[in-house]
């Protein structure tokens, strides 16, 4: 998830661990934890992190309003029009990369306990997946950059936003582009 603003770079660079956003949703204290705390001899802020739910926590509560320490003001600000998903599946996103991360809860969470290695993910995945709201926390960290050609979808909360992405995207080979308005409502209490 990011906001629209941060695609034409994402477009051109693809997505480069440790990028600065033109938009930056997440909190000063949120970066600074994610610099400090390190997995497979990277600090987090080094890696490209993937939801692996549709449902994340984290972006329950960004479009729910982006309360907390988490997130940072221009994230409250953002209307969800202004908010896309990037989809894609873990196999296109570490294609070519030699060590990649899963997370069962926030990377920089204290209690987080990581899984290096295909054998290693695929057991946490399993176990996250049995597990009540397991996956809704669980990151897929990727130690490099991923080309926005690894990107499958684009979700977005209405048509107008999907004019203004239309008008961001390169002629040729593009992910698929879809409205999908329950990504984007406010969670329900």
């Amino acid at each position: 998830m990011t906001h629209v603003d941060n695609l034409p770079g994402i477009i051109a660079d693809g997505l480069v661990p440790g990028a600065e956003p033109a938009v930056d949703l997440s909190s000063p204290v949120t970066r600074e934890l994610r610099r400090e705390t390190e997995v497979a001899g990277l600090p987090v802020s080094a890696t490209v992190a993937f939801h692996v739910s549709p449902e994340a926590s984290r972006w329950v509560e960004l479009r729910s309003g982006a309360e907390g320490a988490t997130w940072s003001d221009a994230a409250r600000a953002t209307a969800s029009a202004d908010l896309v998903v990037l989809v894609s599946t873990i196999a296109a996103v570490s294609a070519g990369v030699e060590a990649t991360v899963l997370t069962d809860g926030d990377a920089a969470g204290t209690t987080t306990r990581f899984a290096v290695g295909e054998e290693a993910q695929t057991t946490m995945l399993r176990r996250l997946r049995f597990e009540e709201d397991g996956l809704l926390g669980a990151e897929f960290l990727v130690p490099a950059v991923v080309p926005f050609a690894a990107i499958a979808v684009i979700g977005l909360a209405n048509e107008p936003a999907k004019e203004r992405l239309r008008a961001l995207l390169p002629s040729g080979r593009t992910p698929k582009v879809s409205v999908y308005p329950p990504w984007f409502q406010p969670a329900e209490d």
